[in-house]
């Protein structure tokens, strides 16, 4: 485990938060916002605020590497009909090229823990949201780095980690995945394990034993393509309690509508909020499961 002061940023620096544009969409109000990243930069994210009821809880959203913010919008919007403010982020490699400094940037895993830490002191300061009301959903890239925030930020009550890893260092090593094979075929051997030794020491094994109290759900596919059943076995093994895990059969690395409704009344129980009605509850079946960019 890496020293926490790693992670540490001016907390009272400004935010910086401009909105670019909003429109509403079925009871709620979507902001594409940009903020100063502590690191570096501009981080690109949106904004999903409820209209009825009041702002009783808050989310921060972590998509999967072959997406982006938009990930979790729809899903969002259907969750701030319980009372669900959303803040749905950009990994450093999905932002502007405008939003980036000329300088060398930092790592891909430290911005994004950083830039998820600056999104809880967002939350807390516009909505005034006690750490008990927060909670971080992240899929994929989000869930194996969202294994890394658990072990270092307490003020986040509730983690739902889809289809994340323990060693992401190691899958990017072994698997057998058509583009994690690419990925290791179009890079020189030496600088590929140069790679993965500067960023072994960021895999959630050495972070997600330390995230009592927080409570973990961990859901997985049973036929990934990418996570084999026993990486996901090892990730919830290593978690610290409480925690509980699901499996989901008929689909891959995307998960299914049925995960979905699982994370919503995870949530709702874990911060407190009223369970999904049947109509909110058929709304989150109905959502399309992502796509790849560009697919």
């Amino acid at each position: 485990m890496l020293d926490v002061s790693l992670f540490a940023y001016n907390v009272e620096a400004s935010f910086e938060l401009t909105v670019l544009s909003e429109h509403m969409k079925d009871g709620a109000r979507i902001q594409d916002i940009s903020f100063k990243s502590p690191l570096s930069g501009k981080v690109s994210a949106c904004l999903i605020v409820p209209s009825e009821p009041e702002v009783l809880a808050g989310l921060i959203f972590g998509h999967w590497g072959e997406g982006d913010r938009g990930e979790f919008v729809d899903e969002a919007v259907v969750l701030a009909h319980l009372g669900f403010v959303s803040l749905c982020l950009d990994a450093s490699f999905r932002r502007p090229v405008s939003y980036e400094p000329e300088e060398e940037l930092p790592q891909a895993d430290l911005q994004w823990i950083v830039d998820v830490r600056r999104a809880v002191d967002i939350l807390q300061d516009r909505f005034t949201l006690s750490s008990e009301h927060i909670g971080y959903i992240g899929h994929s890239f989000g869930a194996s780095f969202g294994g890394v925030l658990a072990g270092i930020e307490d003020r986040i009550k509730a983690y739902v980690l889809m289809a994340g890893v323990a060693r992401a260092t190691e899958i990017m090593r072994t698997s057998n995945h058509p583009l994690i094979v690419q990925a290791r075929a179009n890079t020189p051997p030496e600088a590929w394990e140069s790679m993965l030794a500067t960023e072994a020491p960021f895999d959630a094994c050495h972070y997600i034993g330390q995230a009592a109290p927080a409570s973990l759900f961990f859901q997985f596919a049973r036929h990934d393509d990418f996570v084999p059943v026993q990486e996901a076995e090892n990730y919830f093994d290593l978690a610290s309690e409480p925690k509980w895990i699901a499996w989901y059969e008929n689909c891959n690395h995307e998960l299914s509508a049925q995960a979905r409704i699982d994370r919503a009344i995870f949530l709702c129980e874990q911060l407190g909020l009223m369970m999904p009605s049947h109509p909110l509850v058929d709304l989150l079946e109905q959502i399309p499961p992502p796509l790849p960019i560009g697919a």
